[in-house]
């Protein structure tokens, strides 16, 4: 009893200063669909990417089949725009995680930058039986112009979930006529602890006074197969046109003009560089993004350099000391979207590529596949 009087206390504190609500947005389509969606970063170290979760149904088109972009305005007043969805049913595994079809994402493209987006999504499976055996209260923030604001909620009595549903009832009866209404979906019970608010279940749909709710823990099970199908389809897009991301670690060699990347962020620019005194050739050290490598090109376009050159290419492990031979190749005269150096690489390793050379020479690009 102590416990749930001090979470009720913490919950409306952290209601009254707006925390409660940070994730929640609000939705519109071009069917003119209304709704909510919860805002929320990757947990993934690479990415950081900004996404959106909502129910499938509100960002469904006119076709009943394919899912629309969406625009959303956060608590700040501000508005942004998602790219395609992405239904949960069309990624393998991922209906299953969720246990309901109901259910999209889709990736933020005008509005919070990657890294961002601080909300996650939610507790730990054991959380939420703690926290419906302790009966914690919850609170629902609305952002319908008609029904804006918070409200008490908790799971209604006897129910401990279908899978990974709930229902939702509101903590005063005379709140469910106010807010319990088309446009909810989408909206977010939240649970106050100690440590902050977290995402407890979203609304799918609202019905005699009550809300259909799918719990977070389901939720963020199917967006991890969700954006790993997204991360693998982005590489793949990458790799066939501008090559997959990497970052430049070190470079040995003197350079004349622009450094590497600054002369690779421009396709007409040139990075001129010579052996220092000695050695056998320039060399780059790079790490890429994780993930296998097919290979690599290292790009004399004309008027910078003249190919073929030699190329060495070493690879380790990251964190290690010593190298060991990846592949020998040529640099080319213009990328082709296949690697001239061919690799076999299934992990992460850095790579150190050794053009060799007696004097100083151009190279243009440096692009993984």
């Amino acid at each position: 009893m102590i416990w749930r009087k001090l979470s009720l206390a913490l919950a409306l504190i952290l209601c009254l200063t707006g925390l409660a609500s940070a994730g929640s947005v609000y939705v519109t389509t071009a069917n003119e669909e209304v709704g909510h969606a919860w805002l929320f970063g990757s947990r993934n170290g690479a990415s950081k990417t900004c996404w959106l979760a909502l129910p499938r149904h509100v960002v469904l088109a006119f076709d009943h089949q394919s899912l629309i972009p969406l625009r959303f305005k956060t608590n700040a007043g501000t508005w942004g725009e998602s790219g395609p969805p992405i239904a949960v049913s069309d990624i393998p595994g991922a209906l299953e995680a969720a246990g309901d079809d109901d259910l999209a994402f889709a990736p933020v493209l005008v509005g919070p930058r990657p890294g961002e987006c601080l909300d996650r999504l939610g507790l730990q499976p054991y959380a939420y039986d703690a926290a419906l055996n302790r009966r914690d209260p919850l609170f629902i923030y609305s952002l319908l112009p008609s029904s804006f604001g918070n409200f008490g909620a908790g799971v209604e009595t006897g129910m401990t979930g279908d899978g990974g549903l709930l229902r939702l009832g509101a903590a005063d009866p005379s709140d469910a006529a106010t807010y319990f209404k088309q446009g909810l979906s989408g909206a977010v019970a939240t649970l106050a602890r100690p440590s902050g608010v977290d995402p407890f279940a979203m609304i799918l749909s609202v019905e005699a006074g009550q809300a259909l709710s799918l719990r977070f823990d389901r939720i963020r099970a199917a967006f991890e197969l969700v954006e790993a199908a997204a991360l693998a389809a982005d590489r793949e897009q990458r790799s066939v046109t501008t090559g997959l991301p990497y970052e430049i670690v070190a470079f040995d060699g003197l350079t004349r003009g622009d450094g590497p990347s600054t002369a690779f962020a421009s396709s007409s620019a040139c990075w001129r560089v010579a052996p220092e005194g000695g050695k056998r050739g320039v060399s780059l050290t790079i790490g890429p993004d994780d993930g296998a490598l097919r290979g690599l090109s290292v790009v004399q376009a004309p008027g910078c350099g003249e190919a073929p050159l030699d190329v060495i290419v070493d690879q380790r492990p990251r964190g290690a000391s010593g190298w060991s031979l990846a592949t020998r190749c040529n640099t080319i005269p213009a990328a082709t979207g296949t690697g001239a150096c061919h690799l076999d690489l299934r992990a992460a390793r850095e790579l150190r590529i050794t053009v060799v050379t007696k004097g100083e020479i151009g190279i243009s690009a440096l692009r993984l596949y």
